[in-house]
């Protein structure tokens, strides 16, 4: 039977002298219920290569049927494009006492031994007569959209999904589980990371992610590092897992297999962040001290710096000390007071709007800082000068 046969068939394009021929080959009884089943081989082929095993696993699923029916029962295996597809007849289920799931179970395990991946089988509704084996095809399709539900069986039975009342979501990715993954990613922060990448995938499956779902999360994720990447000067081509994460969706692939991916990913890009991130800085931090001196009058701090300059804070003051031997917030401090004298000296701006100029916005706070550096408050320093001032006038 060729597959331009099978493919009318499940289309539902057969005529009544087609149908009995495929009957009788397939020695269909008229009593029989009929499944159509996917057998789907992931984590098999090398997405670099871009290969995939279908012709060679096609021959081990016919070999581990003809093993479990004893020969008996003559199957027509369909080539799919990323799987392989068989009318299974009810009839074979009897002899298991599980039925479906003892059968694809035992399937599944015979193919384990025979191929290199693991096996999914995806079980469609039963129809009772072979002209609406159609019906049980695009069961079998809906099946597929659990894969990532049920990745830690790989066996999903339409007629348990449908009656759970299993609604999928087609959401893409939290905006804070994004922001917090390429946050930790620029921070090198492995422990946290391989944490929320958990969180993350564990969530495709409790929260019925569907394929779809799950490519749109990933791309979304995968855009924000490159967009990073892009911002940082580098090159996306240096990163060997670009490839697999952004192809992954053209190859079977389970969910497990997929978080590694994802995670290779993840860590590439983290330690490809951090050599260019030292690569700036080597010219990097004299620009971001002239920065300071340029903005210390705006709501500056050690962390919004750190955001600008795509740095670490913590990293970002221990690079700062070593450079000009002072702490960040004390560079800052000295540069506000000392423009602060300067504006207490030259002008007659109350304490309050000396305060905002520097970058005070606590005039209160800014009156502690000062004389912390001073020894003297603002009005004491400004007191002290006119009394200076007065003195000399009257020594004239």
């Amino acid at each position: 039977m060729s597959g331009a046969l099978m493919e009318s068939l499940i289309m539902g394009g057969a005529d009544e002298v087609l149908l009995q021929e495929w009957e009788r080959r397939l020695e269909v009884q008229p009593d029989d219920r009929l499944y159509y089943v996917f057998v789907e081989l992931n984590d098999a082929s090398d997405i670099l290569s871009m290969e995939e095993p279908v012709p060679v696993f096609k021959d081990q699923v016919e070999a581990a049927l003809l093993q479990l029916t004893h020969g008996e029962q003559p199957f027509y295996l369909h080539e799919h494009r990323k799987r392989v597809g068989i009318i299974v007849p009810e009839r074979i289920l009897l002899d298991y006492p599980g039925r479906q799931r003892e059968f694809a179970a035992l399937l599944q395990q015979l193919l384990g031994h025979r191929s290199e991946g693991r096996v999914f089988i995806y079980f469609g509704e039963a129809v009772t007569r072979l002209a609406d084996i159609q019906q049980a095809y695009e069961s079998a399709k809906e099946s597929l959209l659990f894969k990532y539900v049920f990745d830690d069986v790989g066996l999903i039975f339409y007629e348990e999904v449908s009656g759970q009342d299993l609604h999928l979501q087609y959401v893409g990715l939290e905006d804070k589980l994004y922001k917090q993954l390429v946050e930790q990613i620029e921070e090198l922060d492995f422990g946290q990371l391989e944490a929320s990448i958990h969180t993350l995938f564990h969530t495709f499956r409790v929260k019925l992610y569907a394929p779809e779902a799950v490519k749109l999360a990933i791309n979304q994720f995968v855009l924000g590092v490159l967009r990073v990447l892009q911002d940082m000067d580098g090159d996306q081509d240096k990163l060997a897992s670009l490839t697999p994460i952004t192809e992954w969706q053209d190859h079977n692939v389970s969910l497990r297999a997929l978080q590694g991916i994802f995670t290779d990913f993840a860590v590439e890009s983290a330690y490809y962040i951090a050599e260019l991130r030292k690569e700036q800085h080597k010219g990097g931090i004299q620009k971001i001290k002239a920065y300071i001196e340029s903005n210390y009058h705006d709501n500056i701090s050690l962390k919004s710096i750190a955001a600008k300059f795509y740095m670490n804070p913590v990293y970002l003051g221990q690079l700062f000390k070593k450079a000009y031997g002072v702490y960040f917030n004390d560079f800052l401090l000295q540069l506000r007071v000392g423009e602060a004298k300067r504006l207490l000296r030259q002008t007659d701006l109350r304490i309050y709007e000396v305060a905002e100029r520097v970058g005070f916005g606590n005039p209160d706070y800014f009156v502690t800082q000062f004389e912390k550096t001073e020894q003297m408050t603002p009005s004491e320093y400004r007191g002290r000068l006119m009394k200076e001032a007065a003195s000399k006038g009257t020594d004239r």
